[in-house]
């Protein structure tokens, strides 16, 4: 696709990705500033991603369909994710690893499989009023801490998978909690919720755990998009 690596930033705009084996767009050090606005993506490896700090990458009103994921911030890249659709990637719709600052709004992803997003070390994270739904796979994975995060307002609906899953952390003292409070589950049970939360609560040997009470009694403002609303956006179908 397109790899960047320019101090002077730039655009891709109103462009469309098949069938790669390599990124989409790709944006490193020193790119300090790139946008990839209004473009689709099918079946590519990975649609769009920021990697090393000072790499900054903003992606807006953009499709994804299918390939390994959709958006990733990794080694310390800064950006956002905004007013984008992400279906059917293999692994996750958004991976934010070791990032800089970065915010993510206004989304939905929607899985069969793999993580809607997959959140680790992300201290200078915001997520919020994004909508993601799952068959059978996990709407959050979340490999290391996440101390500063911002996770509130979205919505989670895990079909016949999980609402989060956490790895086991070393060291296993002190503990480490995810904060994610005031987030709609698609149900008001409690106990459903933390049934379906895979944690130190139900794990040997992890010492990571999930907060997520309070929680929201219904569908935040911001969802609009159904299921089958969400599939007639894709250009084709």
């Amino acid at each position: 696709g397109v790899s960047v690596a320019c101090p002077g930033g730039g655009f891709v705009v109103d462009s469309e990705f098949m069938n790669l084996d390599d990124y989409g767009v790709h944006t490193a050090n020193p790119t300090n500033d790139f946008l990839v606005r209004n473009c689709t993506f099918s079946n590519v490896y990975v649609a769009a991603g920021a990697d090393w700090s000072p790499s900054h990458l903003d992606v807006i009103d953009c499709e994804m369909e299918g390939g390994v994921g959709g958006v990733g911030f990794f080694g310390g890249a800064t950006g956002s994710v905004t007013d984008c659709i992400m279906r059917d990637s293999i692994n996750y719709g958004v991976a934010i690893w070791n990032p800089g600052a970065v915010t993510v709004t206004e989304n939905t992803i929607e899985q069969t499989t793999g993580w809607g997003m997959s959140l680790g070390d992300a201290d200078q994270v915001v997520v919020t009023n994004n909508v993601i739904r799952t068959q059978t796979g996990t709407c959050l994975h979340l490999p290391y801490p996440c101390d500063g995060m911002v996770f509130q307002g979205n919505d989670l609906h895990r079909g016949e998978g999980n609402f989060a899953e956490t790895n086991e952390y070393w060291p296993y003292t002190p503990p480490v909690y995810f904060h994610l409070e005031h987030n709609y589950w698609g149900t008001t049970d409690a106990a459903e919720i933390q049934a379906h939360i895979i944690d130190g609560y139900v794990q040997d040997n992890v010492n990571m755990f999930v907060i997520f009470e309070p929680f929201e009694g219904g569908p935040v403002p911001t969802e609009t998009r159904s299921w089958s609303t969400v599939k007639e956006l894709f250009r084709g179908e």
